[in-house]
């Protein structure tokens, strides 16, 4: 229930409006991927990357795919 701030936002939202604003299915809220910098929320992977989080230049990227998909190398283009 902890207010979370997507990068480009005015405002800051709980977890529940952000995900059901970006068309979250309710049945699967649970299972989307959170990444955490200690305590804090540093991105909800797929849909946003908090504020605070964003990395200036190069930086981490995390592609979500289901499982059994073939693997991606990280020379491939995602684009």
């Amino acid at each position: 229930g902890i207010p979370l701030k997507p990068v480009g936002r005015s405002g800051s939202r709980r977890m529940k409006k952000l995900l059901q604003e970006y068309g979250v299915p309710s049945w699967q809220r649970g299972r989307i991927p959170i990444l955490y910098y200690g305590e804090q929320v540093a991105a909800v992977v797929g849909l946003f990357v908090c504020d605070g989080f964003m990395a200036q230049g190069a930086g981490l990227a995390c592609h979500w795919q289901e499982s059994g998909a073939a693997p991606l190398l990280p020379e491939q283009d995602l684009a």
